[in-house]
């Protein structure tokens, strides 16, 4: 794919088109790829978009830059929703990483504009509308994901270049307390978003890392694909039987040089050798 993203995010697939969904946060914008023919369309999300889940019909559950809505695309033009605004008076801040649970839930965390300062949160957008803080003292919050029993929600603050778990009541959508997974060290790169396989292994975007890295449940480094650009943020499987892996990139900061010589800000796909675990769409 020729597009090239200033901070490409949030790839999630979509089974039903066999598209890949993906967001420019800098442009704010909402991309679908097709891979059969190599076409990337896009459009502007008003306000700006972080983050992206499917819905049934062909809409979609959004993380905007203040909050929460819901979405369809049609024919080049978008029709959007509000849900909520939990960040809106907060200038400090914005929001960042999504993604839905099993039951349907779309989580979504917020990250400091600053990226030193803990003032982030962890939302949770249930199918009544409802939305509820989860968490706070974030700094960025960043990459989601689940256990294959569901029992075991995984969550990033990069800025602490760690990966938590946390015990995860699949009916209740309620959480424990958070327990360090692994340390990935400031001078590996950062970690960012994330995807499971249905091993349970994580698969995680390393930002300065040129990387995607597979970790075992217990925080043991198993794999490693390259990717031909450093700023890597983020991961999701598709493809027919999910076997594929397909990477975010940024090209954020760089030099039009720098671009050219590392792809940054692709799209790539990769054969990880496992498959991996499907998305739920938003219940709401």
């Amino acid at each position: 794919m020729s597009t090239t993203a200033s901070l490409g995010e949030g790839p999630v697939w979509d089974s039903a088109s066999e598209t890949l969904l993906w967001v420019d946060i800098d442009a704010g914008e909402l991309h679908r790829f097709d891979p059969a023919s190599g076409a990337d369309e896009s459009v502007v999300v008003p306000g700006g978009v972080t983050a992206c889940g499917l819905r049934d019909g062909g809409s979609f559950v959004l993380a905007t830059v203040d909050g929460f809505a819901v979405a369809s695309w049609h024919r080049g033009k978008l029709e959007l929703e509000i849900v909520g605004e939990p960040e809106r008076e907060n200038e400090r801040v914005r929001m960042n990483d999504g993604k839905c649970d099993p039951l349907g839930r779309f989580w979504a965390g917020s990250m400091s504009y600053s990226e030193t300062d803990p003032l982030g949160s962890l939302y949770v957008l249930g199918s009544d509308h409802q939305i509820l803080r989860v968490a706070s003292g974030l700094t960025i919050s960043n990459g989601l994901g689940w256990s294959p029993s569901a029992d075991t929600m995984y969550h990033i603050d990069s800025a602490t270049y760690s990966v938590a778990a946390l015990d995860f009541d699949p009916i209740a959508g309620s959480v424990g307390e958070p327990r360090i997974l692994l340390d990935v060290g400031s001078a590996n790169g950062m970690p960012d978003g994330m995807a499971v396989d249905v091993e349970g292994c994580l698969w995680i975007a390393i930002w300065g890392g040129h990387a995607v890295r597979r970790y075992a449940p217990s925080g043991e480094l198993l794999a490693e694909v390259e990717v031909a650009a450093g700023q890597v943020t983020s991961c999701c499987f598709g493809g027919s039987q999910l076997e594929e892996l397909y990477i975010t990139t940024a090209a954020q900061g760089l030099s039009s040089t720098e671009v050219a010589e590392t792809l940054a800000g692709r799209l790539f796909v990769a054969d990880p050798g496992v498959a991996g675990l499907r998305v739920e769409r938003f219940a709401g």
